[in-house]
């Protein structure tokens, strides 16, 4: 055989070997992403909830010596402990563009009967204002301030709200809870 064919043969054998076997570089590549996603707390969102009048778990606790009236009782016969114009939660626009309207809002209360009225006004700087009037019964004595008794009610707040370009839709839970004395 000459030297150029056994040359020949020994380059085709070699470049044989190069497409079948590995060349040192990457043959497969593995990376693991993460995401991480929060939603804004709901006094920072777009749509700004706030419950002045709550705690972190959003219940809103009355205490018969924060009553504004009530609680006197005659001959077994006692009015209830009412808590007048509480604030439930404000509704604040804090989008770009500052359009944001409320299109729907619904309040719903279940659990023991506390709720007298929900009122939702407008208020200085926010969309809207939920107010409650609530009423906590009384153990009856024969003549003078009965103690208040136990009670809960959750207050389901629906809302929808959109400026044009950004709409959404909410709902959030708060307790009101009668603190026996």
């Amino acid at each position: 055989m000459k030297t150029i064919t056994k040359l020949g043969l020994g380059l085709l054998v070699v470049g044989a070997a190069v497409l079948v076997t590995s060349s040192g570089a990457f043959d497969s590549l593995s990376a693991d992403r993460g995401i991480g996603v929060e939603t804004a707390p709901d006094a920072d969102a777009y749509v700004g909830l706030e419950y002045p009048e709550a705690d972190q778990a959003r219940t809103i606790r009355l205490e018969s010596s924060t009553a504004d009236s009530g609680g006197f009782c005659v001959l077994y016969s006692c009015d209830p402990y009412r808590y007048d114009d509480v604030d439930v939660v404000v509704i604040t626009d804090q989008t770009a563009s500052g359009n944001l309207a409320v299109e729907d809002l619904t309040v719903v209360s279940t659990g023991d009967d506390v709720t007298a009225a929900i009122n939702e006004e407008y208020g200085e700087n926010s969309l809207r204002v939920v107010r409650g009037d609530f009423e906590c019964q009384v153990d009856p004595v024969f003549l003078g301030y009965g103690t208040q008794q136990a009670a809960t009610a959750t207050l389901t707040i629906s809302l929808e709200a959109s400026d044009g370009s950004f709409s959404t839709t909410l709902e959030r839970e708060v307790t009101v809870e009668c603190v026996p004395d």
